[in-house]
């Protein structure tokens, strides 16, 4: 059998979902303007290609996000345009042109590149019932539609962070060689994207130690060293993409600094994480990893409360947030709540003066959180909060513990990491948590559907064969794309503004983002 006939089914919903995600962001596509576009569409993207043309290479640092993935990817489309301004009957017809030009190169690449390696990483990192729906509720999504239609870095920065921590729990899983050199590019375009991307150095170490607690590893020292091997590659891999596609960073220490190790979600810990990475290099080369088996030890015997403790402060905050909204905002002001804060010089929330500290934190990260979780498709925010109660009800399998641990404490990363840095994180500044919903969801839907399949009258047909269990399975595949699809419509054209309908139609928290 081809592999063609044996992965048809898969085959064909991938080219469904790509042909929603491009034929929905194709509607439309030039028929706006967002701010900050023109820097991109005028100035950066033509310089990046006409130093590297010129061979000027000192003058590639366009931006400091740096951007130069959307650069690259976007620019591809300026040949296709004259700059001959005279050939065109007005201004508004070349803005519309270039627009097309430039976006076009986005939605494609995200949708025909990005989204098949995707299916791909989550297929090998969890397996094809995940990956099917995970593909679904990524691919099918307005707001990663919307992103993609305009020339910004955050465009590609949530494909390539998520193909990256897809790439790793791959790697972890199944030890395979060529999953250090996948994290390792991604890990890189997405540094050329935008230097929140540092985060993924992080991220990698906490997946590892999660890994580590809650699966049964023969020969600590062995899988320690390995890891530690791996980080390195990926982190030379991330760090040579880096600097052959930004090649100014090799003529200014400073800005090589900035975009990486030193970059502004880093620096603040780069101590504390190089000190972390050192010990346990100490322990793995000459310890003999006593001091990391020691540790796995003790955590595994709290492993159980671990896991709870880590679930438990999404599943409330989902919780408060949808009471608040549904309770006319009873607990926290829901009304122009971003024109609220933009009122003060700092990030200050007037509505909680005068509360304890404590209370006060927490209502913060409530109002940070707003933007995101109603942002989210309603079945992403209600299964995401099912599959956190699935895990309370001990019917969730023990492997996926990991990376549940993962999706649920990641969001607060954010969610803090804007109160400490005194910026109103909106859904553009997380839009990585998007897909990261989208793969616990995943996780839920699945043991769902493999209860009800195995259970009743069911679990006879579930018996007979993988035949009729394939049918009902892309039968739900079937539902889940349509109700999907639904959010898609009702945002259309401009699906970077969607809110999810779980939010009364009263409140309205985002703005236009300059469309």
């Amino acid at each position: 059998m081809s592999f063609i006939q044996k992965n048809l089914k898969s085959i064909i919903l991938l080219i469904l979902v790509i042909t929603i995600f491009i034929g929905s962001g194709l509607y439309h596509l030039n028929q706006f303007e967002t701010s900050d576009e023109h820097f991109w569409r005028l100035e950066r993207i033509p310089q990046y290609w006409t130093v590297i043309s010129t061979g000027n290479l000192k003058q590639t640092y366009i931006n400091d996000k740096p951007g130069v993935s959307i650069a690259i990817i976007s620019g591809m489309g300026l040949p296709f345009v004259s700059q001959d301004r005279s050939n065109y009957n007005s201004t508004q017809e070349f803005t519309m042109t270039l627009n097309y030009a430039l976006r076009l190169p986005l939605l494609l690449f995200n949708g025909l590149v990005m989204l098949s390696l995707l299916f791909w990483l989550l297929a090998r990192a969890f397996n094809k019932r995940i990956a099917s729906i995970g593909i679904i509720l990524i691919g099918v999504n307005p707001i990663l539609i919307g992103i993609s239609q305009i020339i910004n870095p955050d465009a590609l920065l949530w494909s390539f962070t998520t193909g990256a921590i897809l790439a790793f729990f791959a790697l972890l899983k199944t030890n395979e060689k060529k999953f250090v050199v996948i994290t390792g590019l991604l890990t890189g375009a997405a540094l050329l994207s935008k230097y929140t991307a540092n985060l993924l150095f992080v991220f990698y170490i906490i997946i590892a130690e999660l890994h580590l607690i809650y699966f049964d590893i023969s020969n600590t020292k062995k899988w320690l060293q390995t890891l530690l091997k791996n980080y390195l590659y990926i982190f030379l891999i991330s760090i040579l993409v880096f600097v052959i596609l930004l090649p100014a960073t090799l003529f200014d220490s400073s800005l090589f600094l900035y975009g990486t190790i030193l970059s502004p979600p880093l620096k603040p810990i780069i101590i504390p994480l190089s000190i972390i990475i050192a010990l346990f290099t100490i322990d793995a080369f000459l310890l003999k990893a006593k001091l990391t088996i020691l540790l796995a030890r003790i955590f595994k015997k709290i492993q159980t409360l671990i896991l709870y403790l880590s679930i438990s402060p999404l599943l409330l905050l989902i919780l408060f947030t949808l009471i608040n909204a549904w309770t006319d905002a009873h607990f926290i002001i829901l009304d122009n709540l971003k024109e609220v804060v933009a009122d003060t010089q700092k990030l200050i929330f007037p509505m909680l003066e005068g509360l304890p500290a404590p209370i006060y934190f927490l209502e913060e990260i409530a109002i940070q959180s707003f933007n995101i979780l109603f942002a989210l498709t309603p079945i992403i925010l209600l299964f995401a909060t099912t599959t956190i109660i699935l895990v309370f009800l001990k019917k969730i399998p023990k492997k996926y513990f990991t990376v549940i641990i993962f999706c649920t404490i990641i969001p607060f990363f954010f969610f803090i990491g804007g109160i400490l840095t005194e910026t109103f994180v909106n859904i553009r500044y997380a839009l990585i948590l998007i897909p990261i919903f989208a793969i616990l969801t995943s996780i839920g839907l699945d043991t769902i559907f493999t209860i009800l399949t195995r259970r009743g009258a069911l679990r006879l047909v579930y018996r007979k064969g993988s035949c009729v269990y394939t049918t009902l399975f892309y039968t739900f595949l079937t539902i889940l794309f349509f109700i999907q699809g639904i959010s898609i419509y009702l945002s259309a054209p401009y699906y970077f503004n969607y809110q999810s309908t779980l939010l009364p139609k009263k409140f309205i928290l985002t703005d236009s983002w300059s469309y």
